[in-house]
């Protein structure tokens, strides 16, 4: 038996760490007094260990989250360090030398950056092509299997018609706003960064392009723009360090919650017990090996 919820505790920690959900998702409130109904003649020690489960797994869904913020973040510092040494060393050659091998060497590294750069801006594309994705499929497929879903309903006790209906109802627009609030988020950062640090200096980049090098402005223009983005990639760095901060203390903050409310609130739990669970939850919500991927294929 014990063996048996092992393999529960860890096949569901897998499935929510593959999916990404939440172990406390949101419940409809008309499926929440019909559960409520059940769990009545269910055992104390069941919800219990149910309770711990959800607890351990969303401990463990947010550590995971800031392990991959901190390698994001890793990541970008590493690609800006390689992109600045890039910068500094063009920044030496002078306008007027005409050293075709020492020119060739620059464009092979200027290259080289610009295809960085324009990988982060596919990933940009390929970000509203999923939010495209996800507003079609919520507000549209959506819709329709709900009616599906309505039309195909059978008998429930204690559960009639027009509960499932106000409860999808509810689901729906719980989901629209999540959508809606991830939508704002991210647009607003990148609307934000774009008119503050991009646009002014991919103006003054077309300007600069088309301007004789034997001209004295051209150089004034030159500084300009290269003061410009040492500032724009100085304040873009602080803006992405302030967020990480923001990012963490949210995430410290929801796992005090989750010790000093939740666990107040449920009987003490053996050691043993405790110490099996938070094996299975971390066992089953880390990357999964090839061969347990190939037995779901």
């Amino acid at each position: 038996m014990d063996t048996l919820l092992d393999d529960i505790e860890f096949f569901d920690s897998k499935s929510k760490s593959c999916n990404r959900t939440s172990p406390f998702g949101p419940m409809a409130p008309n499926m929440a007094k019909s559960q409520k109904n059940v769990q009545e003649y269910s055992s104390l020690s069941s919800a219990m260990k149910n309770s711990l489960l959800k607890i351990e797994q969303t401990k463990e869904i947010l550590k995971m989250s800031q392990e991959e913020y901190q390698k994001s973040f890793d990541n970008l510092k590493e690609q800006n360090k390689d992109l600045l040494d890039v910068l500094s060393e063009m920044r030496k050659c002078e306008i007027k030398e005409i050293d075709f091998e020492k020119a060739q060497k620059m464009l092979i590294k200027g290259l080289d950056a610009m295809g960085r750069v324009k990988e982060q801006w596919e990933k940009m594309v390929r970000f509203f092509q999923m939010i495209s994705n996800l507003i079609d499929s919520c507000l549209n497929k959506r819709l329709t299997e709900f009616v599906k879903s309505a039309e195909d309903l059978p008998q429930i006790p204690n559960y009639s018609h027009q509960d499932f209906v106000i409860d999808m109802i509810y689901k729906q627009a719980f989901n629209a706003s999540n959508i809606a609030h991830l939508v704002h988020m991210i647009s607003e950062t990148y609307t934000d960064v774009s008119s503050k640090y991009l646009m002014d200096n991919v103006g003054s980049l077309s300007r600069l392009i088309s301007m004789d090098p034997s001209n004295p402005q051209f150089q004034m223009e030159r500084i300009k723009l290269a003061d410009g983005c040492d500032n724009a990639r100085k304040a873009i760095e602080d803006l992405v360090i302030k967020q990480k901060k923001e990012f963490e203390n949210n995430i410290h903050a929801r796992v005090a919650k989750i010790n000093s409310e939740l666990k107040a609130v449920l009987p003490e739990v053996p050691e043993a017990e405790r110490k099996a669970i938070e094996h299975n939850v971390h066992k089953g919500m880390r990357e999964i090996t090839e061969d347990e991927a190939d037995q779901f294929m």
